[in-house]
């Protein structure tokens, strides 16, 4: 079991304070990069910034389409952000928005991913990628090339991976590589297609490799695997030794070809998997290098799946379905919903303010007409009724807009209840 400070991060960043690396430019958007005051990404040209300073927090401020990233960099689509070199070691915080169309090809490069490195105390959360369409050589995922150190949660990934290499593949549907102590990967999905040709090992549903002490747990991956070697639907290889290595309550179920196991394809020196499951019909494996094979019946039953947590983390229609994480995190649903509910509240509070303006204009003028005698083609008695109905209508407005101050502070209060501010919206 994960500690809690662990599985909290939602609210509570895993930081280093690192060396700087280079000059950073600067960001086009708004927010000073710190945790206080992240950078807000609105648009895929501000995520492709990230790459300029690789210690700051960011978050997103809405969805991204990134299909555009296909005609970038001559046809090799966007450009990792943090390399073995120069690892990414900042925050990243989806808010549960999501990144569509993300398009790298890159058939010759390693670490590749929206992130290729990061490390050191990272933390990249509460994002999902759709439609990815990703082409690296290894150690790839569409999310994060490879993780040390650092921990990826929250996040959710669809579409396809592809890869040829002879050797140490390490090729995943969201992650390559988690490796060493103090790496984590929680509450994750991916329905991505994983494909490596060539020799390739090490290919795996949800990660390519898992290993040194990294510790993955309350995952589950659902698209097809194949490779050539140690080949699994949510882990290729399962790396033990002394430094504690863990997969803990995830399941599988994607088609699984090539020489592995239906949950993982390999477990080398001894990594443990606890209380996890695969489908040994829809995967074609009836062997695994860890974890439980049940039929699609069982699959869908909650009976199965024992220390599961079905009311905080998973949700499961009996018969009907497998588990699924619902909205991935249910805080943080929670937290966008309230933040959308505040700018709605405030661009209603700046309506009724306009409203108010042209009220106040239109009841000094019939006032000054009373006032100066000159009543034009309107009678007396009519200006008189017409500038008491505006004053009601004054009252009755300025009524909304203290009521809606009021729900605007209760849901301030809400967002702090949770552990959160609201961000700011980006400027034009």
């Amino acid at each position: 079991m994960m500690p809690r400070e662990i599985t909290n991060l939602v609210v509570v960043a895993l930081f280093a304070s690192l060396a700087f690396h280079g000059p950073a430019l600067a960001f086009s958007g708004s927010g000073s990069g710190t945790e206080v005051d992240p950078y807000i990404i609105t648009d895929v040209y501000q995520l492709q910034e990230m790459r300029d300073d690789l210690t700051a927090c960011y978050v997103l401020g809405n969805d991204i389409d990134a299909s555009g990233t296909q005609t970038w960099n001559g046809g090799a689509g966007f450009e990792p952000v943090g390399s073995s070199t120069d690892p990414f070691t900042g925050k990243f915080d989806g808010r549960m928005f999501t990144i569509t169309g993300l398009y790298i090809n890159r058939p010759t490069t390693d670490l590749v991913g929206l992130f290729g490195h990061i490390r050191n105390g990272a933390v990249v959360q509460s994002v999902g990628l759709a439609e990815v369409d990703v082409t690296a050589r290894r150690n790839s995922g569409p999310l994060v090339g490879s993780s040390s150190g650092a921990t990826v949660c929250y996040c959710w990934s669809t579409g396809n991976i592809r890869g040829s290499h002879d050797y140490q593949m390490r090729l995943g549907g969201l992650i390559g590589i988690s490796s060493s102590a103090d790496s984590y990967v929680y509450q994750c999905f991916s329905s991505v297609n994983v494909t490596a040709t060539g020799g390739a090992h090490q290919v795996g549903g949800l990660a390519g490799y898992n290993g040194h002490g990294s510790i993955m747990s309350d995952c589950y991956a659902t698209g097809d695997v194949s490779g050539h070697w140690k080949v699994g639907g949510l882990v290729g290889d399962n790396i033990g030794g002394s430094e504690g290595t863990l997969i803990i309550r995830c399941y599988s179920s994607g088609r699984v070809t090539g020489s592995g196991g239906g949950l993982v394809g390999f477990n080398w020196q001894g990594g443990v998997t606890r209380d996890s499951y695969w489908d040994v019909q829809t995967s074609a494996k009836t062997s695994s290098c860890g974890g439980t094979g049940k039929t699609t019946t069982q699959m869908m039953q909650e009976a199965t799946f024992v220390n599961w947590d079905f009311v905080n983390v998973w949700d499961l229609l009996e018969d009907e379905s497998y588990p699924s994480l619902g909205e991935v995190d249910s805080t943080m649903v929670v937290v966008n919903n309230i933040e959308h509910l505040i700018r709605e509240k405030v661009e209603q509070w700046e309506g009724i303010d306009v409203l108010l303006r042209k009220e106040h204009r239109a009841y000094r003028a019939l006032d000054e007409m009373l006032r100066s005698g000159n009543y034009g083609d309107l009678g007396y008695s009519g200006i008189v009724t017409a500038r008491d109905e505006i004053y009601s209508a004054i009252l009755q407005d300025e009524q909304s807009k203290q009521a809606i101050e009021y729900s605007i502070k209760r849901l301030e209060s809400a967002l702090r209840a949770l552990g959160f501010e609201l961000v700011p919206e980006a400027s034009d």
